[in-house]
């Protein structure tokens, strides 16, 4: 009698621990399992905002497929989003007001929205989706400028002065985008709204081809912009930024004395989505603070899920607090996207129309 009391001592522990065991070789197991391509979730997107690697890692986490629609630009995007049959798309907030009116989302269910609260409330309920009953802000971004510290003394940069002065000639490049033009221009009282509303084709042409002869504009990475003697202002996304700061000395980081460009990338449910649960699994698992950190880095883009301390402060959602707020203003493009301007764009500087080249691979 006391030998099997003595053997089951020893066997029930065995037992356990080789149950253990066993469960952990099944999920082992099952998270080398590749997706299961009957499950799946198609989601739109920019080129650069889902990364490769951030897809790779969800797909392995939970065996979901995710087919990846990729738009080459922002009117590509629209395009793609209008009539596209998707589950997710993923969008800056500038395109959301068309996406909105076009009946093309539908209302978020808050309550499945299980992270919404880690949402920083510097970019809900912003003009776009005053009551974020479409969108969910991911990342946030500021397009200001990074100056050559010796060449440049002024903190507030005026490329409008900068760019008639005979030693700037050259000397500054501009992000190759014609949306982020548009905004400038406006900014820089070099284009008049009315001529779009009016279709005064002539005058915008005019203007636009005036601008782009006083400053370069470039799509090539930052870093390699900054290191080329040639420039000594280089318009830059304010993460992709501070991280080439991190690398190189002799270079600040403005802001546009006519207010830089603010925008979030958002992610809205397409109407046409049959796959509610899965949809609503990606949306919190990406703002879980785990993926919500990936993600900032695989992107190079500041987060919007607040006190996530262990990213780098400027990709933090905190950080847009460390900026004075008469020195941005949130990006419109509804004009932008009229074809008055692309008009205009495709004469004077079709390779603005191109795809565009990224980094966030």
């Amino acid at each position: 009698m006391f030998r099997s009391y003595k053997l089951l001592f020893y066997v029930i522990p065995f037992s356990f621990l080789l149950g253990i065991a066993w469960g952990l070789k099944k999920l082992e197991k099952q998270s080398h399992l590749p997706p299961d391509p009957t499950v799946h979730i198609k989601i739109l997107a920019k080129k650069g905002d889902l990364p490769d690697s951030f897809i790779k890692e969800f797909e392995k986490k939970n065996r979901i497929q995710i087919k990846h629609f990729i738009a080459k630009d922002d009117r590509d995007l629209l395009q793609l989003a209008l009539t596209q049959d998707t589950d997710i798309i993923f969008s800056p907030s500038y395109l959301f007001p068309q996406l909105i009116k076009s009946n093309r989302l539908r209302k978020l269910s808050r309550g499945k929205l299980q992270n919404y609260d880690s949402l920083s409330s510097d970019f809900l309920n912003l003009p776009f989706d005053v009551t974020n009953q479409f969108s969910i802000p991911i990342s946030w971004n500021i397009n200001g400028f990074l100056v050559k510290s010796h060449k440049i003394e002024s903190s507030k940069i005026d490329l409008n002065e900068l760019s008639s002065l005979k030693e700037m000639k050259n000397r500054i490049s501009i992000l190759s985008n014609p949306i982020e033009i548009y905004a400038q221009m406006l900014n820089q009282n070099l284009l008049v709204e009315d001529w779009i509303d009016q279709q005064q084709e002539d005058l915008v042409q005019q203007s636009l081809k005036k601008y782009l002869s006083q400053i370069h504009y470039s799509n090539s990475p930052v870093e390699k912009l900054v290191n080329d003697d040639q420039y000594w202002i280089v318009q830059a996304p304010i993460g992709e930024a501070y991280a080439t700061l991190s690398k190189i000395s002799g270079w600040d980081y403005r802001f546009s004395k006519f207010k830089s460009s603010f925008n979030t990338t958002s992610l809205g449910v397409s109407q046409s989505s049959k796959s509610e649960d899965k949809i609503y699994q990606f949306i919190n698992q990406l703002t879980e603070s785990e993926m919500a950190h990936k993600y900032a880095f695989y992107t190079n883009t500041p987060t919007s899920i607040k006190e996530l301390k262990n990213l780098p402060k400027w990709l933090q959602a905190e950080f847009i607090r460390t900026i004075q707020l008469n020195s941005f203003s949130l990006l419109t493009a509804q004009r932008a996207l009229d074809t008055t301007w692309m008009k205009a764009v495709a004469l004077e500087a079709p390779h603005l129309l191109e795809p565009q080249q990224t980094l966030n691979q």
